[in-house]
Order: structure tokens, then C-alpha cells, then sequence
């Protein structure tokens, strides 16, 4: 770790799992927490990024998406078996631009679109299968050929003020180095294991 720019760290251990990790290198865990301060966690893809934020989607009416309109404040947490390292980031979310959102979706397969644009994502379903087949089928018959984006469905980027860099070590006294953004500057410091 010789960079100052934790932006570059992680695009570094991140190409590194790449090349490595044997599935989903872009999997990572997303927690938020609710308005009577439950934590929850699930895990989501990476799909953007940047020298700024990082970027993933869903539908803004789950329970991450409404939690995370409630309170923007999020954790990620990338854990990467084959190369011994993590990395934790903690943030402010904001929605993705429209544009941002509508690239993103029109460039998935069909099929994944038609899944979300149907889907009440984290609701209970209180329909038989066979009635949410049908749905799909009526939607397939109503956009044939290219399904809108919901307006419920989009991006939300998390721009990070807190990294924590965490490799395994021997013994395990693991090497953990922090970023910590004060006044738009990164302070950095090292933790014991």
C-alpha cells in the first residue's frame, strides 16, 4: 500500500480479485440502518467505479432502498477469499442521474429487466406462481422488445468518507490501514490487528 489515494488502493486489490477470486469479484456487503436503528445486510454487485464513489442499483422501494432514503449513512464490505483482503467503506448515498440509472438498465438482458420491472422487491408475495407468470407474460406481450426503466429502480452511489484497507497476516497480526477523510483531506493511520 504506497499510494496516498485510497480510490487507487481499491481499484488496485480490486483488479487483483479479478484475476484471482473464482466468482463475483464485484460482490460486496451492503449495510444500512432502519429509522428505529435495526442494521441490516445483504450482499449486492459493484457495477460503477470511480475516483469519487462507487455505484449500485435497486429498487428504491426495498427495504435497503427506503432505508438508505431515510438515512443516506452505509457501510460496504468487499471480502476477497482468495487474495486475503477486505476493504470496508463507509459513506453518504445518493441516488445515480437518471442517465446513469437509464444506461445501466437498458444495458441488461431482457430477461433481468422484466424481473425487476415485475418484482416488489422485498414485499411478500401474496400471489401464486402461476399468476406471476402470467404477469410476465403480460409484460412481455407490452414491451416485446425493450422494457422501461421503473421509476421506482435506479443507482445510488456511495461517496466514501472512511476506508479501512485489512490484509491477512501471519499469527494473525493482520495489516489494517486506515483513510479518514477530515476537511477534504485523507488522514491516514495504521491499526493493530
Amino acid at each position: 500500500m504506497e499510494s496516498n489515494s485510497p480510490f487507487e488502493i481499491f481499484k488496485d486489490w480490486f483488479n487483483e480479485a479479478k484475476e484471482n477470486e473464482t466468482s463475483y469479484p464485484e460482490s460486496f456487503t451492503l449495510s444500512t440502518v432502519s429509522k428505529d436503528n435495526q442494521p441490516s445486510s445483504r450482499t449486492l454487485l459493484v457495477r460503477g467505479i470511480s475516483d469519487t464513489h462507487y455505484t449500485f442499483f435497486t429498487n428504491y422501494e426495498s427495504q435497503k432502498g427506503l432505508e438508505l432514503i431515510e438515512n443516506k449513512k452505509a457501510s460496504m464490505l468487499f471480502y476477497w477469499k482468495s487474495t486475503k483482503k477486505q476493504i470496508r467503506i463507509q459513506g453518504q448515498c445518493k441516488f445515480s442521474t437518471e442517465k446513469v440509472s437509464d444506461d445501466y438498465w437498458n444495458n441488461r438482458p431482457y430477461e433481468s429487466r422484466l424481473h425487476a420491472y415485475v418484482s416488489k422487491q422485498s414485499q411478500n408475495i401474496e400471489i401464486e406462481q402461476s399468476k406471476v407468470n402470467e404477469l410476465f407474460k403480460k409484460v412481455r406481450s407490452e414491451h416485446p422488445l425493450e422494457i422501461p426503466r421503473p421509476k421506482n429502480w435506479g443507482g445510488f452511489d456511495l461517496t466514501p468518507d472512511y476506508f479501512e484497507f485489512w490484509e491477512e497476516g501471519e499469527f494473525r497480526w493482520h495489516k489494517r490501514m486506515c483513510f479518514d477523510l477530515k476537511d477534504n483531506e485523507w488522514l491516514i493511520s495504521r491499526l493493530y490487528p
